[in-house]
């Protein structure tokens, strides 16, 4: 159920995106993350993420999520802190 929501979100934004050609803000891009924080630490697994990411709803491509995680996941923990991603998307 939790990923789903984030399915939901994230799909809703980049929709939205592509037709209207605008950047979604920072606080609809965490919206989508903080589903998937159930523990509120702050950060998501990159692991968990990708399996996520690959098993539940449509499955992303493995060129997207090497992508989203060459750019998301901080390398010396393994982890995803997505307020600081959230700022990132939002600025591109």
């Amino acid at each position: 159920i939790v990923y789903e929501k984030f399915e939901v979100l994230a799909v809703r934004l980049l929709t939205e995106e592509a037709m209207s050609n605008k950047r979604n803000t920072e606080d609809e891009i965490l919206a989508a993350f903080q589903a998937l924080d159930t523990d509120k630490k702050g950060y998501l697994e990159a692991d968990q993420l990708e399996q996520m990411m690959t098993t539940y709803g449509e499955a992303f491509r493995p060129e997207e999520i090497k992508e989203m995680m060459s750019q998301a996941v901080d390398v010396e923990y393994g982890r995803i802190y997505y307020e600081d991603y959230a700022e990132l998307l939002a600025n591109e």
